[in-house]
């Protein structure tokens, strides 16, 4: 895990990175990165216009920027500009540039009821008020009950 020791307010002392950690017999690697799986949109055919398609290009030429100057988030849009990136959001940035392969988070292929007791879980263990086998063992018992 590569450290930042930041002191930020609220955050403790040590604010930390690493991949997707590689499981023995799984098929991911050490250096895969979970990612989002980005913005969706729909549009209505009969309102397509050069209107509509000038806002959509407008919006997604300037979403990298905007998304990192406002909230220091990483997208998949290119950065038209140079930033002011935080310490937390560069040190991604590196390791990123490391090279590795990007997956969508686990739960993007599970039942809904699933994926909430991922989140529950996954946030319970940050707070650190759940152990991570009780984790694995309430997400195994939610997977079980969605089949």
């Amino acid at each position: 895990m590569q450290k930042n020791f930041s002191g930020l307010s609220g955050l403790g002392d040590e604010v930390g990175f690493f991949a997707f950690p590689a499981v023995e017999g799984g098929k991911g690697t050490g250096n895969n990165y979970v990612v989002s799986t980005g913005l969706s949109w729909c549009f209505n055919e009969s309102t397509w216009d050069d209107t509509v398609a000038d806002w959509f290009k407008y919006v997604f030429s300037n979403y990298g920027d905007e998304a990192m100057e406002s909230a220091g988030m990483i997208t998949a849009y290119t950065l038209n500009k140079e930033h002011d990136i935080a310490a937390t959001t560069q040190m991604i940035l590196d390791a990123m540039d490391k090279g590795g392969d990007l997956a969508v988070w686990p739960e993007y292929y599970v039942d809904m009821s699933v994926a909430e007791v991922i989140y529950e879980q996954g946030q319970m263990l940050v707070l650190g008020s759940v152990e991570p086998k009780d984790a694995g063992v309430a997400i195994d018992e939610a997977m079980n009950a969605a089949e």
